[in-house]
């Protein structure tokens, strides 16, 4: 199976993020396979070192020079829809057709490490920290049981996608608030891929709603991006707000989407496994 992911799709959360209304959607690849039980692992510090160090052999260094070596943490949650595409679907059929069958609407979970994601803030290879936030074990859980529906082509289903942490609601929003039409959104994914097909057993990451832990203002955003300020600063500035939002080891989620299904989750350190 390849998982990929959408991002900047929801108004709400775009606006909440600081960001744009993009021309056309983001898509990265989620290098991890969906989890189908309830536990999600916090990785350790050496492991984000060592992440990063795939990217930029220098990044650990500078890492621990200027944040030590317990750097915060920063593990955040996305509630969001994945379609599972069951066989292989053409440009022609989603150009032409009004809907399409046998897909598989899936519950999902999209975590990220937004201390690995933020250090892409003015790269050229901003993508890649993206997906490496959101690569590392167990950081993809899913619903078991997909339902089979039919996907219309020309609007989202007015359906509402959830998460409550700890018993208090953080993400709640109708499906409808996606800035792309599902035609829209699987051209431009094709696009990305630069094919005509979406292969059998891909699954789709449609993005997140508003309620997330990482919440930058447009106004900061402005002047960060004036002033160019560099990406450490950025990540320093992120880990003095909000703290108390991030996912911490014993946070209890559950996540779902009204109509498909929901799910449990929790966050755990590698010694208790």
């Amino acid at each position: 199976m390849k998982v990929w992911a959408a991002g900047l799709t929801y108004k709400s959360h775009i606006k909440q993020s600081g960001e744009s209304i993009p021309k056309k959607p983001v898509f990265f690849e989620k290098n991890t396979l969906p989890q189908s039980n309830d536990l999600v692992i916090l990785p350790t510090h050496a492991e984000v070192l060592k992440v990063l160090g795939s990217i930029d052999p220098y990044l650990p260094q500078h890492m621990t020079e200027k944040f030590g070596t317990t750097f915060p943490l920063l593990l955040d949650y996305e509630v969001e829809v994945a379609l599972l595409f069951r066989e292989d679907v053409t440009r022609d059929q989603i150009e032409s057709q009004k809907m399409l069958s046998n897909i598989g609407w899936v519950v999902a979970n999209d975590y990220t490490l937004r201390t690995v994601q933020i250090l892409g803030e003015g790269q050229d290879n901003k993508m890649q920290y993206w997906s490496a936030a959101k690569s590392f074990p167990t950081f993809l859980h899913v619903h078991p049981e997909p339902k089979e529906s039919t996907l219309f082509l020309h609007k989202w289903p007015s359906i509402v996608l959830y998460c409550d942490i700890g018993g208090q609601t953080r993400q709640e929003m109708l499906m409808t608030d996606m800035v792309f039409s599902p035609r829209q959104l699987l051209l431009a994914f094709m696009d990305h891929l630069g094919t005509d097909v979406i292969k059998k057993d891909t699954m789709l990451l449609t993005g997140t709603p508003a309620g997330c832990a990482l919440r930058v203002s447009s106004f900061k955003k402005f002047f960060a991006d004036l002033f160019r300020v560099n990406r450490f600063t950025k990540l320093k500035n992120v880990m003095k707000e909000n703290q108390h939002l991030y996912l911490k080891k014993g946070s209890n989620l559950l996540i779902g989407v009204h109509g498909i299904a929901s799910r449990h989750c929790k966050v755990i350190s590698i010694d208790e496994i």
